[in-house]
C-alpha cells in the first residue's frame, strides 16, 4: 500500500469515527428514555454569575447530597466515581436512596456521578453530607429558544414559592439522561412559546 493510499484510509478512518461516535451517543441516549424509568429531580436556583451560553440551560439540583451517619467512611473516596440508588418520596420526586462504589445488581435505577464533597453537617450531630456532582447538568434547546428559556428558568429560581421547576431525567443501569425540564406543569420550550405569545 503506498503512503497516500494509508494517508487516505487513515482520513477515512477519522471521518467515520467522528460519525460513529455523535450517532452512538444518541442512540444510546433514546435507549435510556425508551427503557429506563423516569425521575423529577427539584432544580435549585443557579448562580447569577454563571454566563449563558447559547444553547443549553445550565441546571442545579436540590437533592444533590446525602445526609449519613457514615459520612467519614466516605472521606477518602472525595473525587471518586459513584453510582447514586434512586427511590422517589412522598411527593414524587427523586432522592438519593443509597451510594455504592460499584454498580449495584438488585436494581437498574442508578447512575454513574462523582462524590464532590464530604462535609460535617452541625446541624445534625454525628451526621454528615456526601455532596454529588450529576453528570447530567444541561439541557440542550434550539439557540433561538435557549436564551428565553434560560431567563425564565433563573426567575423562576427566585420565586421557589410561586413556581414548580423540575428536570425529568430518565435512568438505567448507570446512564442518565434530561428529557424535559418542566416549569409549572409545562415543557420549558411551550413556556417559552407561551411567553412570546403574551408579549
Amino acid at each position: 500500500m503506498t503512503r497516500n493510499n494509508l494517508i487516505f484510509v487513515a482520513f477515512a478512518a477519522m471521518v467515520l469515527l467522528q460519525l460513529f461516535v455523535p450517532a452512538y451517543m444518541i442512540v444510546e441516549q433514546e435507549n435510556v428514555i425508551k427503557k429506563g424509568k423516569a425521575f423529577k429531580f427539584r432544580t435549585a436556583p443557579i448562580d447569577p454569575s454563571d454566563p449563558f451560553r447559547g444553547k443549553y440551560i445550565t441546571l442545579s439540583f436540590e437533592d444533590d447530597r446525602l445526609l449519613t451517619a457514615d459520612w467519614q467512611a466516605w472521606e477518602a473516596h472525595e473525587d471518586a466515581e459513584v453510582y447514586l440508588e434512586l427511590e422517589t418520596d412522598s411527593a414524587g420526586f427523586a432522592r438519593i436512596r443509597q451510594v455504592h462504589l460499584s454498580p449495584p445488581a438488585h436494581t437498574q435505577d442508578y447512575f454513574r456521578a462523582t462524590l464532590y464533597n464530604v462535609y460535617e453537617a452541625h446541624q445534625h450531630p454525628g451526621m454528615g453530607y456526601l455532596h454529588f456532582r450529576f453528570p447530567f447538568n444541561r439541557f440542550y434547546m434550539e439557540e433561538s429558544k435557549a436564551g428565553p428559556a434560560e431567563q425564565l428558568y433563573r426567575e423562576a429560581g427566585r420565586q421557589p414559592d410561586s413556581t414548580e421547576v423540575y428536570a425529568v431525567v430518565y435512568v438505567r443501569s448507570g446512564k442518565a439522561v434530561v428529557a424535559e425540564v418542566m416549569l409549572n406543569g409545562l415543557p420549558i420550550k411551550e413556556a417559552v412559546a407561551a411567553q412570546q405569545k403574551e408579549e
